[in-house]
């Protein structure tokens, strides 16, 4: 447990800068990172990708509104709304980008994982490994109970990220490549 009382700054460091990064839509955050999404298209031509329309689109529903930002003619990054009270709240463990990568002429949707999802698994496990053996039932909730709620967190922002797709796929149609 001594581990986790030196983690806690490091992760109270993580989730702060991860607001600060992705509340100001800082472009390397949104532009890089682990891809743990990705779906693609192919187009005849450069789409009209429009934050604003996307930004109707998602702004209502079950869950909180999805924001979108320009970050060039052929990027637009995404992500759940910041301190968004809504009916249904999770956190996230993704962000998005939506980009046309000329060279493939694709129209891609990926989702890189939070800083914060992977740190939130590793401290679940350090604290699993530091329980004494004669706990074992414990030592496996505290392994499986995160990858488990990561995986529930995942497939709902799968679906929305697969929304997102969906949306730009059917805008963007009369334009595909077969």
């Amino acid at each position: 447990m001594e581990n986790m009382e030196a983690l806690f700054p490091v992760i109270l460091v993580v989730v702060i800068a991860e607001l600060i990064v992705s509340g100001t839509w800082q472009k390397f955050y949104f532009t890089t990172g682990i891809p743990v999404f990705k779906k693609a298209v192919r187009l005849s031509e450069s789409p009209e990708l429009s934050s604003d329309v996307l930004n109707d689109r998602f702004s209502g529903g079950f869950w909180g509104p999805l924001c979108f930002k320009p970050m060039s003619s052929n990027q637009i990054a995404f992500r759940e709304a910041i301190f968004c009270f809504h009916l249904m709240n999770y956190t996230p463990v993704m962000h998005g980008l939506i980009r046309y990568d000329e060279r493939m002429k694709e129209l891609q949707v990926i989702g890189f994982v939070n800083w914060f999802a992977p740190l939130f698994i590793l401290c679940f496990i350090a604290m699993a490994s530091s329980l004494p053996s004669s706990e074992e039932g414990i030592d496996i909730m505290f392994t499986v109970f995160p990858i488990g709620l990561f995986a529930s967190l995942y497939f709902i922002q799968f679906s929305r990220f697969s929304r997102v797709y969906k949306a730009l796929s059917l805008q963007n149609s009369w334009q595909r490549k077969d």
